[in-house]
């Protein structure tokens, strides 16, 4: 899984109390970009907004990854 379906798929799961329509939008969207092959880790522009996520999912008491 890459950084970008990670991204996608953790936001998409810590929203389905909130917004179960965008949580299966964002879902939808995970599944999607798992086609998607960045050519290297290094094009990844945003590595803080992966590893909040991924703190965030690992601190969740219920991870669904």
């Amino acid at each position: 899984m890459h950084k970008l379906e990670f991204c996608l798929f953790a936001l998409g799961n810590l929203m389905e109390e909130k917004d179960k329509d965008l949580s299966e939008k964002l879902l939808k969207l995970a599944n999607e970009s798992h086609y998607y092959l960045p050519e290297s880790d290094k094009d990844w522009q945003s590595n803080s907004l992966y590893k909040d996520l991924f703190e965030l999912v690992e601190s969740n008491k219920n991870p669904k990854i």
